[in-house]
């Protein structure tokens, strides 16, 4: 199961941006604005965040549901350009077309193509037939393959067989390409490379981004583009036979030239104007979810959130209840931001005699957050109890599940 919690968007709209970006040709800029032709108001640094932390999990799953490949493969490589330097995209399908494996790598030679044989056969198991092309690398990655393992795998060099594969490089190539290359190597490889090692992997990411601002500003002067940085490292760890996922992450995010309409009466006497705001968030969160035995189950998330105006508007805020002058300011907290959130899910599946019963309970804990921009109003940190109680039963050919839910269990008062 993948957790969703701490992307403060539902589940579905994530899946959206997800999907979109990494099926389609289009950049995040482009991918923005399809969202909010939809009723989704997303930044394009959030969509990249979403590629990098949901991506490799999505392709974790695509990979334990795939159905198998056969026997005979077409393996060939392809280049990407990563932060101006070409990097190599090794791919192999089976005769049908479907996709076995792929694997990025600095380099195009046997040592790359040897790692990424060792792959792909790791995932999927040996094939019977390899057709390359005249490649002297990827050759010598075969026969040292066989040489180690004993393996009867035969090796074909026909050209018109590796037409598909390569039909395969051009559509990479096709959504790549409106991405403008990838800003570093390392965020291509979380994108399109995941999970390096068996049981714990690492990712890191760097994005800059740029978009066009509308209006003007309280000097009649145009708006200038807002620009944003995000650096995002992490660490993820898979236990107790990979039944339980654990990651650890750190970001932060700097927002410069935000437009925000002038405030108070201020903006009422003059129009749609507008101040440019800068703004940063960095903070670290914390994600456990899976199975601890055949029947406890957990879903336990901690985000830790610093978010405040780096510079803020040029109006004074000496009285912040001033409607004239009520306005961010330089060291202010974002408004409606908790500077801490946690959540907790735990379910047991019942067996023998009480098989099809399961029950849970869970927590919610917001912190503390301000109100207004100029930070004199703070809304309280609160918790909210849930519990969960659910009967699956058979009925014909098919099963139904009948679910009871109770939400706010202690009638806790929030904001």
């Amino acid at each position: 199961m993948i957790d969703f919690k701490g992307s403060h968007f539902e589940r579905d709209v994530v899946l959206w941006g997800v999907r979109w970006y990494v099926a389609y040709p289009m950049s995040y800029r482009q991918l923005e604005e399809m969202m909010e032709e939809r009723g989704v108001d997303v930044d394009h640094s959030t969509l990249n965040h979403w590629v990098v932390k949901y991506a490799p999990l999505l392709e974790k799953r695509f990979r334990a549901g795939k159905r198998p490949v056969g026997s005979s493969w077409r393996l060939d490589e392809t280049y990407v350009k990563v932060k101006g330097s070409w990097k190599y995209l090794y791919r192999a399908v089976d005769k049908a077309g479907a996709t076995v494996d792929f694997l990025l790598t600095a380099k195009r030679d046997y040592k790359a193509a040897l790692l990424f044989l060792r792959k792909a056969i790791g995932q999927r198991g040996e094939p019977q037939k390899i057709t390359i092309d005249k490649s002297g690398a990827n050759t010598a990655a075969i026969e040292r393959y066989k040489a180690e393992h004993e393996a009867d795998i035969e090796i074909r060099r026909i050209k018109y067989l590796n037409n598909i594969v390569e039909q395969d490089h051009r559509a990479v190539k096709r959504v790549t390409r409106p991405m403008l290359g990838f800003e570093s190597f390392r965020s291509a490889a979380a994108t399109l490379s995941v999970q390096p090692y068996p049981w714990l992997s690492f990712y890191g990411n760097y994005t800059k981004s740029f978009g066009l601002n509308n209006g003007v500003t309280r000097a009649g002067a145009a708006l200038g583009p807002q620009t944003a940085i995000q650096m995002e490292g992490g660490v993820k760890a898979e236990l107790l036979d990979k039944r339980l996922s654990v990651t650890l992450a750190y970001y932060d995010i700097k927002k410069y030239n935000i437009a925000r309409n002038t405030p108070g009466l201020a903006g009422a006497l003059r129009g749609f104007v507008y101040d440019l705001l800068d703004a940063e968030s960095k903070g670290v969160e914390i994600d456990v979810t899976g199975r601890i035995d055949d029947n406890w189950s957990v879903i336990a998330n901690f985000l830790h959130m610093n978010t405040h105006v780096t510079k803020g508007s040029t109006l004074p805020a000496s009285d912040p209840f001033d409607i004239v002058t009520q306005a961010p300011v330089a060291g202010k907290r974002l408004p409606a931001v908790p500077e801490n959130m946690g959540n907790l899910w735990v379910k047991y599946d019942a067996d023998g005699a009480f098989r099809g019963w399961s029950g849970a309970i869970g927590a919610s804990r917001v912190g503390t957050a301000w109100v207004d921009p100029a930070n004199s109003f703070i809304a309280p940190a609160y918790t909210l109890l849930r519990a969960m109680a659910s009967y699956r039963f058979a009925l014909g050919p098919t099963h139904v599940t009948a679910q009871v839910n109770v939400d706010n269990l202690l009638n806790s008062t929030y904001i």
